[in-house]
């Protein structure tokens, strides 16, 4: 924990965790609000401070690697490849479309039944 000349721990105000980490102090207020940020203490009713430690804490608990399993392109080309299963299927060749298009999604490694068709 940081701590300051005396030992005693570092306080950040909203306005120093926007200078210091990037954040606008209004999307700070509005995580507050939700309870969707990092730990943060009253002093009094309404001045807002938060320690370091807790900010570096909440970062690493969202770290992410991605938003979504697959990218959104997969995603189109998995829905495309649905509809046009559906287009062979009406002239009686889907057999073989779907060993074709699952090969294909294997392939772009989608995982168990993630877009089988």
């Amino acid at each position: 924990m940081e701590t300051a000349e005396n030992n005693e721990p570092v306080y950040l105000t909203p306005k120093e965790v926007s200078e210091k980490y990037r954040m606008s102090t209004g999307t700070l207020q509005s995580m507050r609000r939700k309870g969707t940020g990092p730990e943060f203490t009253y002093i009094g009713r309404r001045k807002v401070v938060y320690k370091p430690e807790k900010i570096n804490e909440w970062i690493d608990s969202n770290a992410r690697t991605t938003i979504r399993p697959y990218s959104q392109s997969t995603y189109v080309l998995q829905h495309r490849l649905l509809s046009v299963a559906k287009d062979y299927e009406k002239i009686g060749e889907l057999g073989e479309f779907v060993t074709q298009a699952n090969k294909l999604i294997e392939k772009m490694n989608l995982g168990e039944n993630n877009g089988k068709l």
